[in-house]
C-alpha cells in the first residue's frame, strides 16, 4: 500500500512533508501522493534540502464501495453507511512527519 520506494522513504528523505495552501479547493489524495513521491525538482519547495510538499491542506478520496466491502473495512451491518467521498482536513497542521505521511497511502489501498 505504500506508494514510495525504499529510497524515497528512507531516513533523511521526506522526513517532513509540508502542507501548503496553493489551492483552497480540496485536492485528490491519490494525485497528491504521486506529487509527493515524484523526484522532479518542480515538485519540491525551494528551501534548503528541497523538501516535498502537498499543495492543499484539504484532500479527498473517492470511495470505491465495492473495494470497501471486499476488503471488509466495515462490517456488513454498516454497508449502507459507506460514503462516496472521504474528506481529509489538515488545516490545523503545517506539515506531516513521515509516520503521518505513511498513513495516507493505506487509505487509498483500502478504499
Amino acid at each position: 500500500p505504500i506508494s514510495l520506494t525504499r529510497e524515497q522513504y528512507r531516513q533523511g528523505t521526506r522526513d517532513v512533508v509540508y502542507l501548503m495552501e496553493q489551492s483552497k479547493e480540496p485536492l485528490d489524495l491519490r494525485s497528491e501522493l504521486q506529487f509527493v513521491a515524484s523526484d522532479d525538482p518542480q515538485t519540491k519547495l525551494r528551501y534548503e534540502g528541497n523538501p516535498a510538499y502537498i499543495r492543499s491542506k484539504k484532500l479527498y478520496l473517492l470511495v470505491d464501495k465495492e473495494a470497501v466491502i471486499k476488503n471488509q473495512v466495515v462490517p456488513a451491518t454498516l454497508y449502507d453507511e459507506i460514503v462516496d467521498t472521504l474528506w481529509i482536513d489538515l488545516s490545523k497542521k503545517s506539515y506531516l512527519v513521515k509516520d503521518e505521511l505513511m498513513m495516507l497511502p493505506m487509505y487509498t489501498a483500502l478504499i
